[in-house]
């Protein structure tokens, strides 16, 4: 009978040490981000950073063909320079009247 009692005493104990270890690894509130949105498309680079923060740049003069990626990479660089790390990517393509416009959108975040 005493060898019952040592056994559950010592599973009771294996079980809470599991859930203080299980309690202490899980973050106490969620964790909230900045996010940008980068978009190349055409011989267009848009900026979206935040609410009400938009900004177009033309970089037709900065590149040689509506494929060229170039200034999409500087302006991530920017944002990585300023804390932010690649969260997302996903290249796709605009239906136009002159074919498809390759389009890249890169979302960036930073902890606040």
């Amino acid at each position: 009978m005493t060898f019952f009692s040592r056994q559950t005493g010592l599973f009771g104990l294996a079980l809470l040490l599991a859930g203080s270890l299980i309690a202490a690894k899980l973050p106490a509130e969620g964790k909230q981000y900045d996010y940008v949105m980068v978009e190349k498309r055409g011989n267009f680079l848009f900026v979206s950073e935040g609410v009400g923060k938009f900004e177009e740049r033309k970089v037709k003069d900065e590149t040689k063909d509506y494929h060229d990626v170039g200034p999409l990479f500087k302006a991530v660089n920017e944002f990585e320079a300023r804390g932010y790390e690649v969260y997302a990517a996903n290249p796709m393509g605009y239906a136009s009247s002159n074919g498809t416009t390759p389009a890249v959108f890169v979302l960036l975040r930073k902890p606040r």
